[in-house]
């Protein structure tokens, strides 16, 4: 609605040649799909905008409030839209939290404004996010978009995980004492302790809380209810005679209506049993992925295959790259977590580090005679393994020349 408002302004308010300035929301410039139609600056047949400069603020966070800021100055114009714009990136000092009533004074001494420049990520399509930085950072990183040979997805989403994910308690033969987990979801789900299901049903899920760059842990498992090479649920009549103990569960009266109820259940999955989920499929049950935390500052990516023989699933604030070759995730998981990596990631977005990164990144398929991607690969399975924080950091350093060198970024 913004983004329209600052148009229908332009439009019948500003002349040719005039300046207008709003404060917009800073996913506008870096969004994929979202800022898209923002980013063409143009009402067809009727006038450009020349953006003049965008000031970044979401790290200063002006207003009291965790809303990504940005200010908008640009010119109304017959004329389209140049790259690259003037692009500045303010950054708190350590220790100061920004106040609305601080004057501006206050805020100058207290904040580094960094004078950066902004291009379309895309080549050849100006609606694309945008990249930013200095103008010779930009220059390089713009050399590594493409398109990946890889593909991303999400983990899977329950949307009702207060049912979907347990605890194991004990274990009898192939039956499992659990009990459902409480989690901040609104809906409210009474915890039950006296559950009893098929081992076979569990998987351990990986949250985002669970990993860190390298390393992971499991605390929990999620019942899940699915054929393995098809990625599709078991229908009921199959899932009675596979798992009548985990069917019954999620048959319990007060459970029902909820699961029922699900917003991706109504919309996507009516016609499957109400046990279904939203974001799975074979790739979801491949032996290795590459994962990486959807919210960070940085990317943060290891490789993860199985939890006491068990198959791990991601939940969906979990990105990931199924495969087959353990090989193959250790360099790729090498690539995401080096210095360039992260430099390009953070060049166009902000805070969301979605599927959308392998549209951009041409990450190279893995080739095990090529020496460079071996060495890579070399590298991060001994980052995965190493304990000493010293030894690791200079593992890091190694690895972030290696992909510079695959890349050419030097």
């Amino acid at each position: 609605m913004t983004s329209c408002i600052t148009y229908i302004v332009a439009d019948n308010f500003l002349k040719f040649n005039g300046k207008i300035g709003f404060v917009l929301p800073q996913t506008l410039f870096k969004s994929k799909g979202g800022g898209d139609g923002f980013r063409r600056f143009e009402i067809e047949n009727n006038f450009y905008f020349n953006v003049i400069s965008v000031d970044d603020m979401v790290s200063l966070q002006p207003f009291d409030a965790s809303n990504k800021t940005s200010v908008f100055i640009a010119k109304k114009s017959k004329t389209p839209n140049k790259y690259p714009v003037k692009y500045y990136k303010w950054t708190k000092n350590k220790g100061y939290t920004a106040n609305s009533r601080h004057t501006l004074e206050i805020i100058s001494a207290n904040v580094n404004i960094e004078e950066q420049v902004a291009i379309p990520i895309e080549k050849g399509k100006p609606s694309s996010p945008w990249l930013s930085g200095e103008q010779s950072v930009v220059n390089k990183l713009h050399k590594l978009v493409g398109t990946s040979h890889y593909r991303a997805r999400k983990g899977v989403d329950t949307s009702l995980n207060q049912v979907f994910w347990v605890k194991a308690i004990q274990a009898k033969g192939k039956l499992v004492q659990v009990h459902n987990c409480q989690s901040r979801g609104r809906t409210k789900v009474r915890q039950r302790t006296d559950i009893w299901v098929e081992k076979e049903s569990l998987y351990p899920v990986l949250r985002g809380q669970n990993f860190t760059r390298w390393k992971y842990e499991i605390d929990l498992d999620q019942i899940l209810l699915y054929d393995v090479n098809t990625g599709k649920p078991l229908d009921r009549s199959a899932a009675n005679k596979i798992f009548p103990k985990a069917v019954k569960y999620f048959s319990t009266s007060d459970y029902v209506p909820l699961l029922e109820k699900r917003a991706i259940y109504q919309k996507h999955l009516s016609q499957y049993p109400n046990y279904s989920c939203f974001d799975i499929g074979p790739y979801s049950f491949s032996e290795f992925k590459v994962v990486w935390k959807a919210l960070a500052s940085r990317m943060q990516s290891c490789v993860v295959s199985r939890h006491e023989k068990r198959i791990i699933i991601p939940d969906h604030n979990v990105m990931m790259i199924p495969l087959d070759d353990e090989k193959e995730a250790f360099y790729l998981a090498g690539i995401l977590n080096s210095r360039l990596a992260t430099l390009f990631v953070t060049s166009y977005v902000e805070w969301f580090f979605s599927t959308h990164i392998l549209e951009y990144f041409q990450v190279p398929k893995f080739n095990n005679k090529v020496k460079l991607h071996n060495l890579i690969c070399d590298l991060s399975t001994k980052a995965h393994k190493e304990t000493d924080l010293t030894n690791l950091k200079a593992l890091e350093k190694e690895l972030d020349k290696a992909v510079d060198a695959l890349f050419d970024y030097l």
